[in-house]
């Protein structure tokens, strides 16, 4: 397989897009139209796809059921040409000063920190007005009050709250030792029990979640950069109920995949939506087109799978799935041309493999449209 070839072409798609990645049918649609493959030698493809699914080209992964490829950063043979020991060698020195370096701050800290009962300095006290505790004397003495704990190396505030009768209850907020809230949470009786919320060293939020019980139960929301990522439904610590995934275009984000999880796996119906993609005029147009309906149970396609034509929205394929192989009947419709939008082929598969067609229903241009589907 030309395994140079095939990420030199994906990677120039990527840049070109301006995306992070294709998707499988994408750059598979890519390779024939590049002729990277060959349309009437399908072993290219076939092979393709085989060292995909067993996990043998790099930086590609599966999101919600569908195979996603990035941009490349290695070659392969890369790191087989350069010479391991040499570098070792010449790194050494460096590296027997650092391990001694982390042996002997651990040994600081398991000789020093563990210690409940050391005195705290009159400095950091002095700092703040309320009563501050270190380390582990917080749960040892104190059992009613508000708490501050202190950075050791910095004397900077690294957690405060109140505890009641020895337990946390209330807000307690915690911090990175640059000074940057880490994350705030409701306590109850010493456990989450209500908003928790979680931010970056740069002091961006990153997950908002409701906990009961210090378990996470009702919606919980990811942030990517401030905004709304991902958006997931728990119970009792498990995605169960509908799920949202958004993407970006225009600077702004928009509704990407709409579906549901029962016991933290995929189930039900899923909708894709996105933008239409030029390769033209290398630009995406203003309007949200519906382009897959996808049925899982259990994180495996079962039922009906639908492809909708990208930038139309008119039915491009229906099929149907079991235990994540295409089985069933298949029907395609031509994407354009004098024949769009008629009945093209009607195929039928058995987990996975063709094993009847019926004769062409109308004459389409357009058969790289009908390429095996992810």
């Amino acid at each position: 397989m030309k395994t140079e070839l095939i990420f030199d072409t994906i990677d120039k798609e990527i840049d070109k897009r301006g995306v992070h990645h294709l998707t499988l049918s994408e750059a598979v649609e890519l390779l024939y139209l590049e002729k990277v493959f060959n349309e009437s030698y399908k072993q290219d493809e076939t092979q393709f796809r085989s060292q995909l699914k067993e996990g043998k080209i790099a930086h590609a992964y599966k999101e919600n059921g569908r195979w996603k490829i990035p941009k490349s950063r290695f070659r392969e043979g890369q790191l087989k040409n350069s010479n391991l020991g040499m570098i070792i060698k010449e790194k050494l020195p460096y590296i027997i000063i650092a391990t001694f370096l982390v042996l002997f701050f651990v040994y600081l800290k398991v000789t020093d920190y563990h210690n409940p009962y050391k005195k705290i300095e009159n400095s950091d006290i002095e700092k703040i007005d309320e009563p501050v505790f270190i380390g582990d004397i917080i749960e040892d003495t104190v059992q009613n009050g508000i708490v501050k704990n202190l950075f050791r190396s910095t004397s900077k505030i690294e957690s405060e709250g109140q505890l009641l009768n020895g337990k946390k209850e209330g807000l307690w907020k915690f911090y990175y030792e640059n000074g940057v809230l880490e994350s705030k949470s409701f306590y109850k009786n010493n456990m989450k029990s209500g908003i928790t919320e979680k931010y970056s060293a740069e002091g961006e939020i990153t997950e908002k979640g409701t906990y009961i019980n210090d378990v996470l139960n009702g919606k919980l929301v990811k942030y990517i950069g401030g905004i709304k990522d991902k958006i997931f439904e728990y119970k009792n610590g498990k995605k169960n109920g509908k799920y949202i995934g958004y993407d970006y275009r225009y600077d702004k984000p928009y509704i990407h995949e709409v579906g549901s999880y029962k016991n933290d796996l995929m189930d039900g119906e899923w909708q894709i939506y996105d933008y239409f993609y030029n390769p033209n005029t290398n630009k995406y147009g203003n309007k949200l087109i519906l382009t897959n309906i996808e049925t899982y149970k259990e994180d495996k396609m079962e039922g009906r799978n639908i492809i909708f034509h990208a930038e139309e929205g008119f039915l491009l394929i229906e099929t149907a799935y079991e235990n994540n192989l295409e089985h069933g009947i298949r029907k395609s419709y031509c994407p354009k041309g004098v024949d769009k939008k008629k009945l093209y082929i009607v195929q039928e598969f058995a987990y996975g493999n063709e094993v009847n067609r019926e004769p062409y229903k109308c004459k389409c241009e357009f058969p790289l449209y009908f390429k095996n589907s992810e």
